[in-house]
């Protein structure tokens, strides 16, 4: 008798054969499983042959090839699936052993038909048929709540009255689509059960939601899972990053922060897929001061190494499931003595997994490595969690009612989208077959019918039953189900104030904390960024460059965007450097300007060492077009010029603080006046200078035109991802892109009332002045420029934490 996982196998293998076979990998397969084992189970309950199918489409054309390989496997090997089980049993006669049996008299389906008749005609001793009402009649009221939130909010408070007079009695809570509203619905409930503390998620917390949470999303299975990745040849490094971090091991307390550190330096060097020999390579070639760490690490990985070196191409189901457990002993997991009621029920379950999966053995008596660990995650997705709490307040959702009962119950979301569903049919089965042998929810009629037997499971759930919807959500409204027409409908009664007596509440005093310790230092890190990160947001200043807040790097394949614009930045400078000036540019031929460009990448890309010829060489051609391409804008839209400077270093001093600057290249013009350069591979334009002249947004380039304004006239961003110069000027410097201040139709300009380069370097002054104040004086209010685009993007939410507020979370939902 195969389990439910063999069955699933067995579909699985079949329906992967078949998609390699036809080269059809446009199937979901996942989804082609479950509604393959739906469809199997549907022909044996409906008595629907496929064999003698008239119909035809893709679908059902698909549908019918599995089915018979099914069936014949299932013939083959002498199995036997629960489908099958009624016409096995009424087939060789059996007779049930029972003293006394109760059916409900409900809906049947031919099977299940076929199977009472024959009990009835075997005349068992003590058996009783009781016939039911289907549609049982209600004497109450409809509550009805303006949303979904004030629903569950009066639920949570009225399952909190009920438990502080009877704490012995249980309450059920019933929400259709529970699943979906898991979070929203945990989050009331704790907001009413513990008002003055917003708390995470607690074991003696006096309600329990039913959902069907699989096992692969818990903390304590994820760490299994990971674990066993790092016996992949290859594996995600963020499995490793996981692995060096996790709480669920043991003897890692005194080791985690040293790992942490390690995790760093990793993450600069490894890529996205890594195997453990090169991780191993890299961890020795860290200079790390505590050797005990490096050591013990190594140590644990070169066992893990072994262990996987010793594996068999092919095993077993239960070959694979020893080696896993063995590597999991091995690394420690998982931490026995720390692990709470929740976690030794998780690790129960666990091992249930593992058995499970054992069983899948016979039907794929031989697996790879690769097979077997994707098994093992794939029946973790499966497995739900088997709550173990005895809260006296159950959450439950609408299709778990025919299976509860409860002393007092609340049953919400009654509206006409829940109760009837919609019709929902097979797609593997033909339709028309569906609705003449009236399978549940193949039409409206049966819709109706099933909402009436759902009806009933819903009257039998409480002694005491309420009942309630809400009117309107996000996209439309809402009416009471039709099931509940005959029933009065009385407006809820919702309070912003809770009835109960409140636990009393602490004293909390309100502290503004925008200000931080004031900054002694004559020079400060970070150069002009400091300045730039202060005008976006003054707590982004703060966690950067004083606090050292900055996010860690993450591997990736190649070179990263850092890496690329320093690439562009040392190939131009080598070229000007040997060029020096346009006329040289424009005496070179295509050929020898080709020919010097790529000498000079290629000494740049040996400098970096990326041994990957496959990088190497799309780097190559990368900045080889990037770089002709830019250099064929600086020959034909300039006037002529010098390249006096590059990677001009000097140190700029605003009130008490001194800024490290490097300007890109200056160029001097015919006429002596000179030119501020800065390459950009990334957005950026002008706008950045004038926009907000009060609190300049980018103060970059207006810092190397301040430290330099007795020989510079202008000053411009190289834009080499837009192809284009864009700066100012003050006068004409014959370079298309490059606005003259004084006779620019810039609408920034005009706005401030700038006319003139002293003007402008003036308003400039003192605006970096200002920014300068401040980060000197500490400000770290968290007060973004633009939170819409800043607050999304920014690596340092986690410490502000501004866009959890709801107006951005809303803002979010909405672009979505």
């Amino acid at each position: 008798m195969l389990s439910a996982w063999q069955q699933h196998l067995a579909w699985t293998e079949i329906i992967q054969a078949d998609i390699r076979r036809q080269q059809n990998f446009l199937w979901n397969q996942s989804a082609s499983v479950s509604q393959a084992i739906k469809a199997w189970q549907l022909c044996h309950d409906y008595e629907l042959e496929p064999n003698r199918w008239t119909y035809s489409n893709d679908n059902i054309n698909v549908f019918v090839r599995w089915y018979q390989r099914y069936s014949s496997s299932l013939q083959a090997n002498n199995w036997l699936d629960s489908a099958q089980l009624i016409n096995i049993m009424v087939m060789n006669g059996y007779q049930p052993h029972m003293d006394q049996t109760l059916f409900l008299n409900r809906s049947f389906t031919p099977n299940q038909q076929k199977w009472l008749t024959h009990i009835q005609s075997s005349n068992p001793s003590g058996l009783e048929f009781i016939q039911a009402e289907a549609v049982p009649q209600f004497d109450a009221a409809v509550e009805v709540y303006a949303d979904f939130e004030q629903e569950i909010k009066a639920c949570a408070n009225w399952a909190r009255q009920r438990l502080e007079q009877n704490s012995g009695q249980t309450i059920g809570i019933v929400i259709p689509e529970l699943n979906k509203q898991a979070k929203q619905v945990a989050a009331i409930f704790r907001s009413v059960f513990s008002p003055d503390f917003d708390l995470s998620e607690d074991e003696n917390e006096p309600f329990e939601l039913l959902v069907s949470k699989p096992l692969i999303q818990t903390g304590l299975i994820s760490s299994a899972l990971n674990c066993l990745e790092l016996l992949r040849n290859k594996f995600d490094y963020n499995s490793f990053s996981f692995f060096l971090t996790d709480v669920h091991l043991q003897n890692r307390v005194e080791l985690r922060h040293g790992y942490s550190l390690i995790d760093v330096e990793l993450r600069k060097r490894a890529q996205p897929q890594e195997s453990l020999a090169n991780l191993i390579y890299l961890i020795k070639q860290i200079d790390f001061p505590d050797s005990i760490v490096i050591q013990t690490l190594i140590l644990n990985l070169q066992a893990l190494q072994r262990l996987g070196g010793d594996f068999q191409a092919q095993g077993s189901a239960a070959y694979w499931c020893n080696n896993f457990s063995a590597a999991l002993n091995l690394l420690g997991w998982p931490d026995l003595p720390g692990l709470s009621l929740q976690q030794q029920q998780l690790l129960k379950q666990w091992h249930q997994l593992l058995a499970g999966k054992c069983t899948g053995g016979l039907v794929k008596k031989q697996l790879s490595l690769s097979q077997a660990l994707s098994q093992v995650n794939e029946l973790a997705a499966r497995m739900a969690i088997q709550p173990d709490n005895q809260a006296m307040i159950k959450i439950i959702d609408l299709e778990a009612v025919s299976h509860a009962y409860f002393d007092v119950a609340w049953i919400s979301g009654l509206n006409d989208t829940v109760l009837p569903q919609k019709p929902r049919l097979n797609p593997l089965i033909p339709f028309t077959l569906q609705r003449q042998s009236d399978v549940p929810l193949c039409n409206s009629e049966s819709c109706l019918h099933q909402a009436g037997l759902a009806f009933y499971d819903l009257s039998q759930l409480a002694a005491q039953v309420r009942l309630s919807f809400f009117k309107t959500d996000e996209l439309s409204e809402h009416r009471v189900s039709p099931l509940f027409g005959s029933l009065q409908q009385k407006q809820g009664e919702f309070r912003g104030e809770m009835e109960f007596t409140r636990t009393p509440t602490l004293s909390l005093d309100r502290y503004e904390d925008d200000v931080g310790q004031p900054l002694n230092a004559d020079s400060v890190d970070g150069g002009t960024y400091v300045l730039k990160a202060q005008s976006a947001c003054p707590f982004q200043a703060y966690a950067a460059y004083r606090l050292k807040a900055n996010p860690i790097e993450s591997p990736q394949p190649g070179l990263d965007a850092a890496q690329k614009g320093a690439l562009v930045h040392d190939v131009l400078r080598r070229i000007w450097q040997q060029l020096g000036s346009q006329q040289q540019l424009l005496s070179a031929s295509q050929t020898e300007l080709i020919e010097h460009i790529n000498n000079h990448i290629d000494a740049c890309l040996k400098r970096l060492d990326i041994t990957q010829a496959l990088f190497s060489q799309i780097e190559r051609q990368r900045l080889s077009e990037l770089v002709l391409n830019w250099l064929e804008i600086e020959r034909l839209r300039r006037e002529p010029f010098t390249v006096i400077k590059q990677e001009y270093k000097l140190s700029f001093s605003v009130q008490s603080m001194s800024l490290d600057i490097k300007i890109d290249r200056i160029d001097e013009l015919p006429d002596g006046r000179r030119l501020i350069i800065d390459y950009k591979t990334g957005l950026a334009e002008s706008a950045q200078w004038i926009r907000d002249i009060e609190r300049i947004e980018d103060p970059q380039l207006p810092i190397y035109f301040l430290s330099q304004q007795q020989s510079v006239s202008a000053i411009a961003f190289a834009n080499l991802k837009q192809m284009k110069f864009d700066g100012l000027a003050d006068g004409d410097v014959g370079v298309n892109g490059v606005a003259d201040i004084n006779t620019a139709n810039k609408k920034f300009l005009k706005q401030h009332q700038i006319n003139d380069s002293g003007e402008l370097a003036r308003r400039w002054q003192l605006s970096i002045d200002k920014l300068v104040q401040e980060y000197l004086q500490g400000l770290a209010s968290v007060t973004p420029r633009n939170p819409d685009s800043q607050c999304q993007y920014c690596q340092r939410q986690s410490l502000c934490r501004l866009y959890q507020q709801n107006d951005f979370l809303n803002k979010e939902d909405a672009a979505r």
